[in-house]
């Protein structure tokens, strides 16, 4: 287990509708709710799945919202890479693996990140949240996508 410390969800000045939430051991930004929902307790919209590469294009579309400004002004959001999705479980919850205050109404399901499976080009890793483990996928199947950005 990592350090953890986390703060936000943090609400935008300017764009009222984006929350990041800021992990103070590594400085990376995470959207707060993963895709599809919203708002400061991500209560808002529909949970979504998406391909690994429909994810990737989730991800880089925050780059261009607010007229071009980015999501929460930032506009270097991205997949992750397995490294940097594995600092976010929290071993010691479980159905969630995580954080729940700093990332609400997050589904306990598998997560995308950016990083390909060497043992298998066709696949990706991803990190299931149920329990915090990681595990890969073809890239064809539907997962959840939670953005960062740095």
């Amino acid at each position: 287990p990592q350090a953890r410390s986390f703060t936000g969800p943090t609400q935008h000045a300017m764009y009222g509708a984006d929350y990041t939430t800021t992990d103070n051991v590594t400085g990376l930004v995470w959207k707060s709710c993963f895709q599809g929902k919203s708002g400061v307790a991500c209560a808002t919209g529909a949970a979504t799945t998406a391909t690994w590469i429909a994810a990737g294009l989730q991800c880089r579309a925050l780059n261009d919202v607010n007229a071009g400004a980015g999501y929460g002004g930032r506009k270097d959001w991205r997949l992750p890479t397995k490294k940097e999705l594995e600092t976010l479980p929290n071993y010691q919850v479980i159905n969630p693996a995580i954080d729940t205050t700093n990332f609400p109404a997050t589904v306990a399901g598998f997560y995308w990140s950016s990083s390909t499976y060497a043992g298998s080009s066709p696949n990706a890793w991803y990190v299931y949240f149920v329990a915090g483990n990681v595990g890969n996928s073809n890239k064809t199947t539907a997962l959840y996508v939670r953005c960062v950005s740095n």
